[in-house]
């Protein structure tokens, strides 16, 4: 009898581990057109950035309820949470020595956060920029790869380099003056920046002239360019390419500095710097692609789009395209880990998502929610959580739900978590 007894528990064990665990967050279930429910929550708010340290333990994450948290990635934890902006945090990075991070808002604000403590160390206000009598949004923040400097977008067309010590502005660049700068990056060797607008064209930027070298497509020479005061320049014979007008959502350069990555469209584009022409054109996403970049050692890139997938493309044979599936909103924001071994992904569906290069897989899902709680979780149901975490988990089976509390000695297993995640 005791076998028997033993042998059922064992059985529905294994039922309920096969059924998983879904977010509840108050969910309202809904067969949509192809019959497959849908979880519906008001107590997660979108990803817009991602960033991972440079030792691939901790990543930080900014959101829609201008909330930035720090995750600990190597054992499934959330590890703290940096307070200040009151918007949507748009954009964030983390610096080569794994300790600071800048992070910009819609709050007209830009901040540096000493990630050891979770304290602001300081910010700043683009006061120029006002739409409505009221402070917009602060473009791209990127550290140089020697930490020491950063660039930030200010007022459209302004992008401005500072010091990391201060803040304080040692360089502007000026692109396009009626357009937001999108995306931003400094070259491996610190020596320039890369700027993109939300229009068809990228600027390469030499950091000790403050001078622009280049323009990708070539532009002709009635364009005018702009020195590091905004003075006009034309100096330079281009040739027009004509191009459809798309936005740049997202540009990254290569390891080498050679090459970079331009997210346009549905599209993304490999160019090449000297000479200035693209390589390859990789059309792997259905919609929009928000965010792009190079894998560390410059063979492969990760993409994320309004399709709602994550890809992994092969830059050099473009055979052996990866489609990461699970995501159930606009991905915004994607990064490697420093190994090339996994993709980090943050979405508007609320989730950050950790994933396995080599097979596609899900690792986990590290979610925060609106009233202070979080959950870390694998794709099969075991989870890592704060207090009352569980709170806003349970069990369907089928189209029955159950609450989570019954089997919190099942899945409530932060070990099984940090294995998974740390393989």
């Amino acid at each position: 009898m005791k076998r028997f007894l033993i042998s059922i528990v064992l059985v529905l064990a294994a039922f309920f581990l096969s059924i998983g665990l879904y977010l509840s967050c108050r969910a309202t279930l809904k067969n949509e057109g192809d019959g497959e429910p849908r979880i519906f929550s008001s107590n997660i708010k979108a990803v817009k950035s991602v960033s991972i340290t440079p030792d691939g333990k901790y990543a930080i994450s900014g959101s829609d309820d201008g909330t930035v948290r720090l995750w600990d990635i190597s054992h499934g934890r959330l590890a703290g949470s940096f307070s200040g902006h009151i918007g949507l945090v748009r954009h964030s990075n983390i610096g080569p020595d794994g300790k600071h991070a800048l992070t910009s808002s819609d709050d007209g604000t830009a901040r540096l956060w000493d990630m050891d403590n979770g304290n602001e160390i300081f910010s700043f206000i683009e006061t120029a920029y006002t739409v409505n009598s009221m402070l917009a949004s602060i473009g791209p923040v990127a550290f140089s790869p020697d930490g020491k400097q950063f660039i930030s977008g200010g007022p459209p067309g302004i992008l401005r380099l500072r010091n990391t010590n201060d803040g304080k502005e040692i360089a502007t660049f000026q692109n396009e003056k009626t357009l937001r700068i999108s995306s931003a990056s400094f070259s491996p060797d610190g020596k320039q920046i890369l700027s993109a607008s939300e229009n068809e064209y990228v600027r390469l930027w030499d950091i000790a002239s403050g001078l622009e070298i280049g323009t990708f497509p070539r532009r002709s020479a009635a364009d005018l360019f702009y020195d590091i005061y905004g003075r006009p320049e034309q100096t330079k014979v281009y040739y027009d390419i004509v191009l459809p007008h798309i936005w740049i959502n997202s540009i990254s350069f290569s390891p080498d500095g050679k090459c970079f990555l331009a997210a346009t469209g549905k599209n993304v584009r490999l160019w090449s710097i000297a000479d200035n022409q693209i390589i390859k054109r990789f059309s792997e996403h259905a919609q929009e692609v928000m965010s792009v970049c190079f894998s560390p050692d410059g063979e492969k890139f990760v993409s994320g789009s309004e399709d709602n997938t994550v890809k992994v493309v092969d830059i050099i044979g473009n055979i052996n395209t990866i489609t990461f599936f699970g995501h159930t909103d606009d991905v915004n924001s994607v990064c490697f880990s420093p190994d090339g071994k996994k993709v980090l992904s943050g979405s508007s569906d609320g989730t950050v998502r950790l994933w396995d290069v080599s097979t596609g897989n899900e690792i986990a899902q590290f979610i925060s929610f609106t009233d202070g709680e979080w959950v870390v979780i694998t794709p099969d149901g075991y989870y890592n959580a704060s207090t009352n975490g569980y709170k806003h988990l349970n069990v369907r089976a089928g189209n029955i739900i159950y609450g989570i509390k019954q089997f919190l000695g099942i899945f409530n297993n932060p070990k099984i978590v940090e294995e998974r995640i740390s393989f």
